[in-house]
């Protein structure tokens, strides 16, 4: 494992063309390409690639706020910019709104607290004090089954009280987060790092981009929302 903060050169991106900027119409992957092998010591993880993570704990790591369940993210005592991980369950599935078999785009799991008030859907009440949810700055961050990337990290809900502790959003007890399904998008990965797709944009000179990353050969997946939060990671 590579400790600390390594510097990477990028020049070139690679949108999912069904990206339109809305997070909840799902589409929410990219492709950064390295301009150089991402350092020999950096963790490398294949992607997940089953039909069957509905049901299935998950592990997932982020860099963004944390802070406690019943009061939300706590941006002052727990700033983002420090790797925490924890574990959940994906509940559901959407493409982006209807359950058809195996087509969903993005995986739905709930914050629990341990408590059936606190719980979408009915029935299942959390893994209790090792569950987590996401919340701001874990954008893009990996949910892992099996060591493999199953989810990215996408967007956050509240459907309100009485399953929001707080009726708001700031990633407490009973909100509602979402990952990019990454096995709905296999073959998107699979062409990029074909070289079968074109990039959407090659800069002139290389931007800087900071990268604790899952590589993909020399290629890494990025995305563009959160993370929320548990009792303290």
């Amino acid at each position: 494992m590579l400790a600390g903060r390594n510097t990477v050169e990028s020049s070139t991106y690679y949108i999912h063309p069904g990206w339109n900027g809305v997070v909840s119409n799902a589409n929410d992957i990219a492709i950064i390409g390295l301009d150089t092998l991402a350092p020999i010591e950096a963790d490398r993880y294949n992607i997940y690639r089953g039909g069957d993570e509905l049901g299935q704990n998950f592990t997932v790591v982020g860099y963004g706020r944390s802070g406690n369940g019943e009061t939300g993210s706590d941006p002052i005592n727990f700033p983002s910019g420090i790797k925490r991980y924890g574990y959940n369950t994906y509940d559901y599935g959407s493409y982006p709104q209807n359950q058809q078999a195996n087509a969903f785009k993005v995986l739905g799991y709930d914050f629990d607290s341990g408590l059936e008030r606190n719980n979408t859907p009915p029935g299942d009440t959390g893994l209790g004090m090792v569950e987590v949810g996401t919340a701001s700055g874990d954008s893009g961050g990996p949910a892992f089954i099996n060591q493999l990337v199953a989810g990215i990290t996408s967007f956050s809900r509240t459907f309100g009280q009485p399953r929001d502790v707080n009726n708001k959003l700031d990633f407490s007890f009973g909100e509602i987060a979402y990952s990019t399904r990454v096995s709905h998008y296999a073959n998107f990965i699979d062409d990029v790092l074909a070289g079968e797709i074109a990039p959407n944009r090659t800069v002139p000179e290389p931007s800087t981009v900071l990268g604790t990353v899952f590589t993909l050969s020399a290629l890494t997946i990025s995305s563009h929302f959160r993370k929320k939060v548990k009792q303290k990671l």
